[in-house]
């Protein structure tokens, strides 16, 4: 359960893989206003990136690496990953670092699905950071 996981090794970090459907809803990145529609994809995480679908098996409709985005509004996974949508509870913000994208509400199934979502997505980021940090150096 989300309530006991321990941290991930960073070898593993690369290879994580999650997936399950999510409905998600995309916003415009200069006011932060979010399209009515809810749309029901099958959501990954894969090979460095996040990654949506129509369905399990079917073509990619969208994608964001890690190192292009962030949870929540600032660089620190915090309570701002945590969104009040009105009648859609357990969602999460997805911003984009790319000025012409859009950002992403996504909504999890359950609390324990949001948490586990932000928690690999985090990681997942914060391996990226570093990697890059190491790299450069």
């Amino acid at each position: 359960s989300v309530e006991n996981l321990i941290t991930v090794p960073s070898v593993e970090i690369a290879n994580l893989y999650a997936s399950s459907f999510l409905f998600y809803r995309k916003g415009l990145k200069q006011s932060r206003k979010y399209k009515r529609v809810w749309s029901e994809r099958w959501f990954a995480l894969h090979g460095g990136s996040l990654t949506w679908f129509k369905t399990e098996h079917t073509k990619i409709k969208g994608a964001i690496e890690y190192s292009q985005m962030i949870i929540g509004q600032d660089s620190e996974v915090s309570k701002t990953a945590l969104v009040n949508e009105p009648r859609r509870p357990n969602c999460f913000d997805v911003v984009s670092l790319l000025q012409d994208s859009q950002d992403l509400r996504v909504q999890a199934t359950s609390p324990t699905e949001r948490k586990q979502w932000i928690y690999f997505t985090s990681s997942g980021i914060e391996f990226e950071r570093r990697a890059f940090m190491i790299h450069r150096n």
